[in-house]
């Protein structure tokens, strides 16, 4: 399985288009993380009705920049740790 993050600003008119663009060319099992940088566009409203229909994997609203490699980090960590708890 591969992880797929996403960082979004003011992408509301994009997303759909990934979507289908990333099913259309993805073959493996795979997972979306995306990670938005406080949109004013409504990104996230439309990412959250999306994911009502599939199932998105973590939905990250940031104030702050975060770099995909950071935010890939810590979900990994995260997950790992509840593994072993």
């Amino acid at each position: 399985m591969i992880s797929i993050i996403c960082p979004t600003r003011n992408e509301s008119g994009n997303i759909r288009l990934l979507l289908k663009k990333i099913n259309d060319y993805v073959k493996i099992k795979y997972e979306i993380i995306f990670v938005d940088d406080d949109s004013s566009d409504g990104t996230v409203e439309i990412i959250k009705k999306i994911s009502k229909i599939v199932t998105l994997e973590s939905l990250v609203v940031s104030k702050r920049k975060i770099y995909p490699q950071q935010l890939l980090l810590e979900y990994h960590l995260r997950n790992m740790i509840m593994s072993l708890l």
